[in-house]
């Protein structure tokens, strides 16, 4: 749930292909396999976006995450058939997340963290089948997921009778004449 409503569990395993381990691999809802890379929240000053000319560009730190995790995903599909096969695991149209910095804890002096955001954000939009996140990213949607479940509770107490029993309650009641299906 802290990265959001779109994965239902975890792989059972951390290894699926020969030489490579990763960090979290989830299912999303289509059981499809979805790779998370973690790296570090905060890394030495100027790693993850720097100015660049007149405007601002990602670090080493992140191109080579997912360049790691790009090289994930080119293992799982060379390999998909013995993962398929041995692991039950569905990983044909296979994503990753790369999930490194903080905008207001490793940023350049010089970088904004709205500056931060818009490079990471213009990065991954020339990306595929993989997205880049920053901890700020994952905590805000853990939040946003808290609260929107919250809401959810305090609307479904509001709505719910409790001045008589289920079993009074005429939807529950049983016809016999009724077809069951």
């Amino acid at each position: 749930w802290l990265l959001g409503a779109t994965y239902v569990g975890m792989c059972d395993r951390r290894s699926l292909t020969m030489l490579d381990q990763f960090d979290l691999p989830l299912l999303r809802a289509d059981e499809v396999l979805h790779i998370v890379e973690l790296k570090r929240a905060s890394y030495p000053r100027d790693r993850v976006v720097v100015p660049h000319r007149n405007h601002f560009r990602v670090t080493d730190a992140v191109n080579e995450a997912v360049c790691q995790v790009e090289n994930y995903l080119a293992e799982t599909d060379a390999m998909y058939d013995y993962i398929r096969s041995r692991f039950h695991v569905e990983c044909k149209r296979a994503e990753a997340t790369v999930i490194i910095g903080h905008p207001e804890v490793n940023r350049h002096a010089d970088v904004t963290p709205e500056q931060y955001r818009m490079a990471i954000r213009t990065y991954n939009s020339h990306l595929s089948r993989v997205e880049v996140l920053t901890y700020e990213d994952v905590v805000t949607t853990a939040r946003n997921a808290v609260q929107a479940l919250q809401g959810q509770v305090a609307d479904d107490a509001s709505t719910v009778e409790i001045d008589r029993p289920i079993s009074e309650d005429p939807s529950w009641a049983f016809d016999p004449e009724e077809e069951p299906f």
